[in-house]
């Protein structure tokens, strides 16, 4: 079977006009969501622009235990989005809910959450439990995309390749 020089005219204006519908569909790709927990502490959640992701943790502020942030974290890389109280399902008094805080991958980069469960006014002890993630943010067009290993930082603050697993779903 041959083809005309009609024919490959015919295919080059057909792919001069789809093309740009194409590559523009690329960038209505909906965005995901993750929801992670204390069981994903120390993980790496890997995310491109627009994608949201939740972390879920289990507390009790009626004990008087509150989950705060230990560290600062980049906000030009994700944008707290939500913080609320799930209150139990059970009408239990002092049955634990959860905290649920919401963000948002908003530019490519690279950061750390630290999130630590205390008793604010107790200021010289121990957190009752730690959360840590590494969230590496990429954007659309993979270019800034990290080949080859995960990374996340290690107590010293320097990079080092993430033997730990990671978060996906």
């Amino acid at each position: 079977m041959r083809f005309s020089a009609r024919d490959f005219r015919t295919v080059r204006c057909l792919a001069a006009v789809l093309l740009p519908f194409l590559v523009s569909s690329c960038a209505l790709l909906p965005s995901r969501h993750y929801t992670v927990g204390l069981e994903d502490s120390g993980s790496t959640l890997q995310l491109r622009t627009g994608d949201e992701f939740t972390i879920l943790l289990e507390g009790n502020p009626t004990t008087g235990y509150l989950w705060q942030f230990a560290a600062p974290y980049d906000e030009t890389v994700v944008i707290l989005k939500g913080d609320r109280y799930i209150s139990p399902s059970e009408a239990l008094c002092g049955a634990p809910g959860k905290r649920s805080l919401t963000f948002i991958a908003e530019d490519p980069g690279r950061t750390g959450l630290k999130l630590v469960y205390v008793r604010p006014w107790e200021k010289n002890q121990p957190p009752e439990k730690e959360f840590h993630l590494m969230i590496l943010v990429h954007s659309d067009d993979d270019s800034d995309v990290p080949k080859g290993s995960r990374m996340r930082r290690n107590s010293k603050g320097e990079l080092v390749p993430d033997r730990k697993r990671s978060v996906w779903e």
